[in-house]
């Protein structure tokens, strides 16, 4: 148990909306759990989620989202067996089922629920979700020109794409041809991956690799009173991304990504 002193609890009370949208992403997070161990597909949890677990023994209190990873060789897989046993309230999101959709990772989203992001207005899917990132083992110089050279941008300025007026037709082929020489230059990567031996993975949208033994073999943590699979690590993988994690941010910067959330089934 941490030292935590302040009292957060004013930021997720019980029947608070944020209170409600965190329990809803935890029904998502033990159904894929389920179906992850029972296709035999390792899954972690990770970045603020797994942060939450050994800081708050749960969600950090003012967090809206949820987070876990795959192995990228997994991704295909777990797209078929989502959307094969998801349960109706839940539905899976990714770049090949939602035209307008831009991340290069798979959300899964409650179908009762609403929730308002900036740039998400023109996506199928809005409800409640938790998000999977596919960690790939990669060159690190290739990933730097990957991100650095086409930009991070890149990665969500599809999202651009829904513009389908023709005073943007310039616009939308320099981005579509952006957007074809980033997929080439991830393909060789790829092809790179299965002759070298790179030690470190890392996921799409990001050139901080974590090294494979700071992942596996995974082991358990509780979040919310429930185990899930989590780095081998856990203090190195945290350090890398948060530093001295154990420190509670100021007010200032606890951020909430939603605006505003709406329920249906209640």
């Amino acid at each position: 148990m941490n030292n935590i002193k302040e009292d957060l609890s004013n930021y997720n009370p019980e029947g608070s909306d944020l209170r409600r949208a965190q329990l809803k992403m935890l029904d998502i997070l033990i159904e894929v759990s389920r179906i992850c161990d029972r296709n035999d597909i390792a899954y972690w949890i990770s970045f603020g989620t797994l942060l939450g677990a050994v800081r708050h023994e749960g969600f950090i209190p003012w967090d809206d989202d949820l987070d876990i990873e795959i192995e990228s060789r997994n991704h295909k897989k777990l797209i078929k067996c989502l959307e094969l046993e998801l349960p109706y309230t839940m539905k899976i999101q990714h770049e090949g089922n939602d035209k307008n959709y831009f991340n290069k990772y798979i959300k899964v989203r409650d179908t009762k629920s609403v929730i308002h992001e900036d740039g998400s207005e023109y996506f199928k899917e809005r409800g409640i979700f938790i998000d999977i990132f596919p960690r790939q083992h990669s060159s690190k110089i290739l990933k730097t020109i990957i991100l650095k050279i086409l930009g991070n941008a890149l990665v969500y300025s599809k999202s651009s794409l829904h513009l389908e007026k023709r005073k943007y037709f310039l616009q939308r082929m320099i981005l579509r041809s952006r957007i074809l020489l980033y997929d080439l230059l991830v393909i060789l990567n790829n092809f790179l991956s299965k002759i070298v031996t790179f030690k470190k993975l890392y996921t799409p949208s990001a050139n901080r690799g974590v090294h494979e033994k700071i992942i596996f073999p995974l082991k358990e943590i509780i979040f919310e009173g429930k185990s899930f699979k989590c780095p081998s690590n856990i203090d190195a993988y945290l350090k890398l991304y948060y530093g001295d994690y154990m420190n509670i941010p100021k007010p200032e910067n606890r951020i909430v990504h939603a605006t505003k959330i709406e329920f249906y089934d209640d």
